[in-house]
């Protein structure tokens, strides 16, 4: 299973797992050397780099809420996809614990 993990909030980072295997973690600041950055990073850049396409990604994971910014507002992503917040279950993940509340 290939997995897909974004956040582009405060310390904004890209991660890709193969099979449970971590192919990639990279964090906006060591690409642009600013201290905390944020913000979009380029996917499809990124997944070409590593061979992926958006076709062989099984599944994408991001927290949608990002923190305040200098106004003070919230800012919550929206996905055209539908969304879950239940694990999958794969041989890796049968029988593992689940994380507290889920």
């Amino acid at each position: 299973m290939r997995i897909l993990s974004f956040y582009f909030g405060h310390d904004a980072n890209v991660t890709l797992l193969d099979e449970g295997e971590v192919v990639c973690v990279l964090e906006k600041e060591r690409l642009t050397r600013v201290k905390h950055d944020a913000g979009p990073m380029d996917l499809e850049a990124i997944l070409e780099e590593y061979g992926w396409s958006p076709d062989s990604v099984d599944l994408v994971v991001f927290n949608p809420y990002l923190r305040p910014g200098r106004t003070g507002n919230a800012s919550l992503w929206r996905s055209r996809a539908s969304a879950t917040t239940s694990v999958p279950t794969t041989s890796r993940t049968a029988g593992a614990a689940r994380p507290r509340g889920a």
